[in-house]
């Protein structure tokens, strides 16, 4: 079964980037692939983030 959401360690290791770095890209309000669960959790919706993903590619922009 393939995950609907990823925490934001898993993010991290996805794009192969650091954790701090994963929970700067959350942080922003553009990262709409971003979903809070009560105060602490945090988890990033799979199929958003590869529509995310795809945009930045498609638009050559920079994150972060």
């Amino acid at each position: 079964m393939e995950k609907l959401a990823y925490s934001v360690s898993e993010l991290a290791e996805l794009l192969s980037i650091g954790r701090s770095a994963a929970y700067k890209l959350v942080a922003q309000e553009s990262f709409y692939p971003a979903i809070r669960i009560g105060d602490r959790s945090i988890r990033i919706d799979a199929l958003a983030l590869h529509q995310w993903l795809g945009e930045q590619t498609q638009g050559g922009r920079e994150v972060m």
